[in-house]
């Protein structure tokens, strides 16, 4: 056959014996190594589906005039062990069964263009002609990353028809995150198609999958459940997706929360959040705004009522201050360093268990620094900082009172006082 879309470059050495009449048959026990592997698309346009290297084999080899017929076992790379039996017909194409406990990524050189490391159990078929092939494989596969993304364990039925590389009734776990669903991997077009539920979540795995892309510099954890479909090229900067997602009883930069709903939509790489929100007791924190696919930001997040006495981190102080936070926060620019304006207020504010006048903050986060300033129990105080990040510009803290009976500070901070005199 021609234009058969696998290719086996075979050398070995064979014991052989058989008949030469009308109807010749040769029959051999062989051992053999191939160099390579390949297995391609249909043409005209060929993409690589497996491209293996440094395979070893031994078995048995039956030679007619119609077909070649195989079974043996194979080894390949430092770790990948399996069996594999077929038939090669000269006219009517090739099927070839195997079966695998171990199959070990790294031994591949090519799967799919796909970046993926692990290893697994697989069992299935491939079959074709010169014009057409297919696979059919049961996968079951652990410690799994693709393109740098943990899955963790998955098995799947996975398919190849047509261009088309599918994975169908997909069930994984990373972590305590439970996932399952359909994804379907256009090879020609370089595009994928997927829908996938996630009936159990971890923030803690959520946050886990970025280890490799970026290091997040808060901590997360809470339970919740989630959707996500996508459809778009392969570079996932591009895609079209639309996920929904709720976590539940959960913390965040060692602040607990109620429940947070993160939902957001990509059109063609453009991310827009349909709802993101945050509650905690009375109070809520939602954000509004958009990512580009170069990685500008524009989002707006808006905190209302707020309690600082229920704040882990604020009462982390010991103060003896009760009240309510109000804020805005202006996120734009490109990523990963977008400038950050915090706009923020206390009201109904009691400290050292009198009533004090509400107070009012901003906040600049530039690439070099931290300005600031504020008014403070009404008017009474007065305050401007600079806060730089390195040790090269100069730190500035400008303070200004007007009819402070600045006794109340005694109370304030002395609850702080009594938790470090007790402190063991």
């Amino acid at each position: 056959m021609r234009n058969v879309p696998i290719l086996i470059p075979a050398k070995g050495e064979a014991d052989c014996h058989g008949v030469w009449n009308e109807r010749p048959e040769l029959n051999c026990q062989a051992k053999m190594t191939v160099d390579q592997v390949l297995v391609h698309t249909d043409p005209p346009k060929r993409q690589t589906i497996v491209d293996a290297r440094d395979l070893r084999g031994k078995g048995n080899v039956k030679v007619t005039l119609k077909q070649v017929e195989f079974s043996g076992d194979l080894e390949a790379g430092k770790s990948s062990k399996g069996k594999a039996s077929g038939v090669v017909s000269y006219e009517e194409g090739f099927k070839i069964s195997y079966e695998s406990e171990n199959v070990n990524f790294a031994d591949l050189t090519n799967l799919a263009n796909l970046k993926l490391e692990g290893s697994a159990k697989v069992k299935g078929s491939t079959q074709g002609t010169a014009k057409w092939g297919v696979i059919d494989m049961n996968f079951d596969g652990k410690d799994l990353w693709l393109e740098d993304y943990p899955l963790g364990q998955v098995s799947s039925k996975i398919t190849y028809k047509s261009g088309h590389l599918r994975f169908d009734q997909a069930q994984g776990q990373y972590g305590v995150t439970q996932y399952n669903g359909d994804i379907d991997l256009d090879l020609r077009a370089k595009r994928l198609k997927l829908k996938t539920s996630v009936p159990f979540a971890e923030l803690k795995d959520i946050q886990a999958l970025f280890q490799r892309k970026v290091s997040l510099p808060i901590q997360a954890s809470g339970t919740g459940t989630g959707q996500l479909e996508a459809e778009g090229p392969f570079r996932f900067q591009d895609l079209s997706y639309k996920l929904r997602s709720s976590f539940y009883r959960g913390e965040i930069a060692r602040e607990s929360f109620d429940d947070l709903v993160f939902n957001v939509t990509s059109k063609d790489g453009l991310v827009t959040s349909d709802r993101i929100s945050l509650t905690k007791s009375s109070g809520i924190i939602e954000a509004k705004g958009q990512v580009s696919p170069a990685g500008m930001v524009d989002t707006v997040v808006v905190g209302r009522g707020m309690r600082l006495e229920q704040s882990e981190n604020f009462t982390n102080f010991g103060l003896a201050l009760q009240g309510l936070a109000d804020f805005t926060v202006l996120i734009r620019g490109q990523l990963p360093r977008p400038r950050v304006e915090l706009n923020g207020r206390m009201s109904r504010m009691v400290m050292a268990d009198q009533p004090v006048e509400d107070s009012v903050f901003k906040l600049n986060f530039l690439s070099d620094r931290m300005e600031g300033a504020g008014q403070f129990l009404g008017s009474t105080v007065l305050a401007d900082l600079t806060y730089p990040y390195g040790d090269e510009a100069p730190f500035l803290l400008r303070l200004k009172a007007r009819k402070w009976d600045f006794t109340s500070l005694f109370s304030l901070v002395s609850k702080s006082a009594r938790q470090m005199d007790f402190s063991t």
